[in-house]
């Protein structure tokens, strides 16, 4: 593989989610993650959420601490705010 090749891969095919495994195995185990897979168990419903913010989900607000809400990109209830 030439250097040309390598630096050509757009970032967000390298970093695609993390893996159910490694997210319940950080549980178990009490080993902390990283800040962007932590996000990613966060937002597949892996992890509880850590806030005291409330959010509108469907027809109510809900708050989300404590709680494991999925995010919307995996067919959760919690919507996406960083679209653009």
């Amino acid at each position: 593989m030439k250097i040309q090749e390598i630096t050509t891969v757009v970032l967000g095919e390298l970093f695609t989610g993390t893996k159910a495994s490694t997210c319940k195995a950080a549980q178990k185990t009490g080993h902390s993650l990283g800040a962007s897979a932590t996000a990613s168990c966060k937002a597949q419903g892996l992890m509880r959420r850590d806030s005291k913010r409330k959010h509108r989900v469907g027809n109510k607000v809900v708050k989300v601490g404590g709680t494991k809400l999925k995010g919307e990109k995996y067919g959760g209830d919690l919507p996406d705010y960083n679209k653009g």
